[in-house]
């Protein structure tokens, strides 16, 4: 009797999800490959590019349909719910490549909808995540927008730390420190381009990283990586170093009258990978370089602290989180007053850029 009743119990669950399964065809699909977002005060505006395959031609051959699709709502959610209404199909993100939002949302509020995408189970953390310059309409909606060019863009940027931040998972974990860096997508004379990082309190747009900040800021989170660095010589030559490896160390104590004091302490290998205008040969410059070098690191890094810690009270290199961890005490009693007290600290700079791999030697040397 036991066996048939295990054998029942099993039926029956088998049957229980597959009355559970919500199974659609692919042709009753958008499937969404990028999402615009906007905002008004009367709510969102949703720009979606998408493709949807359908049959052509003769036999099973098979062609993707790309299409927009734009909606609205007070939600975001409603928003969506009106998009599948008014297209008559539902609206599928599981194969989404970028999210987009407005410049208009970073001035209102970012914090809902970026913690809306990031609770959505068709949406995926690593989806690329990016601020526009304008609208986000004025990019996904574009003509010649292309959702897995952009993609290609972010990620190409992402793997050779020419930006911060750049996905969903990156804009969730910056929140939790009260700051927010998201990649500006602007529109060029060829073609869209990543330039710059716009600046977020958490909540709204409060300011906007040039390009030679954003790299300060990823030497100063240890994030360069391995790239270039140019220098212009006093013969009027330029130099381009490569930089091979680098590391970034952080400290934090106090000075005798409590204020906080914070010590980064940058090193970093290079190479010498081209040098034009200049009489003089590399090694004969060596030390000059190893100056110029970190001087130019010194400065880069100085303009983003300038620009988010002592200007805007942004915390993108988890200041907090080295006062907790160096002076527990001291957090502790200064809970309350912390943000400004680091807005107010020191920062000091130890910059280590040393050119002792010159050339081929560079690639002998890292084998």
């Amino acid at each position: 009797m036991k066996p048939f009743v295990t054998l029942g119990m099993a039926l029956l669950l088998c049957g229980m999800l597959c009355g559970c399964m919500n199974s659609l065809r692919l042709k009753d699909r958008a499937i969404v490959q990028a999402l615009g977002i906007d905002r008004s005060e009367g709510g969102y505006q949703l720009t979606l590019q998408y493709f949807v395959p359908t049959s052509s031609g003769e036999g099973d051959s098979r062609t993707n349909r790309n299409g927009l699709l734009s909606a609205s709502g007070d939600t975001l959610s409603e928003a969506i719910e009106n998009a599948s209404r008014s297209y008559g199909r539902e609206v599928f993100f599981g194969s989404n490549k970028v999210i987009v939002l407005g410049q208009s949302v970073a001035e209102m509020d970012a914090h809902d909808p970026i913690d809306y995408l990031n609770t959505h189970h068709q949406l995926h953390p690593s989806m690329i995540l990016l601020l526009a310059e304008g609208e986000a309409a004025d990019i996904v909606g574009d003509e010649k927008s292309d959702a897995a060019e952009i993609e290609k863009l972010a990620e190409t940027a992402l793997h050779s730390h020419r930006m911060t931040g750049g996905t969903l998972l990156d804009a969730v974990t910056q929140m939790k420190t009260g700051s927010l860096e998201l990649p500006i997508l602007r529109q060029g004379e060829e073609g869209f381009l990543l330039e710059g990082a716009g600046l977020l309190d958490g909540e709204k747009l409060v300011d906007e990283l040039t390009p030679s900040e954003v790299e300060g800021v990823l030497w100063l989170n240890g994030e360069i990586g391995r790239n270039l660095l140019h220098l212009s010589l006093p013969d009027g030559g330029i130099c381009v170093l490569e930089i091979l490896s680098g590391r970034t160390e952080k400290r934090v104590h106090t000075d005798t009258d409590g204020g906080l004091i914070f010590d980064f302490s940058i090193h970093a290998d290079c190479a010498v990978r081209e040098l034009t205008g200049s009489k003089r040969g590399e090694r004969e410059m060596a030390e000059e370089l190893r100056y110029l070098a970190e001087q130019k690191i010194l400065q880069l890094c100085r303009r983003a602290l300038e620009k988010t810690v002592q200007k805007n009270g942004a915390d993108l290199f988890e200041l907090g989180t080295a006062v907790r961890h160096f002076l527990p005490d001291y957090a502790q009693k200064y809970r309350d007053s912390l943000p400004s007290r680091m807005q107010n600290s020191q920062v000091d700079l130890r910059i280590s850029c040393i050119p002792s791999r010159i050339g081929l030697e560079a690639d002998e040397n890292k084998r």
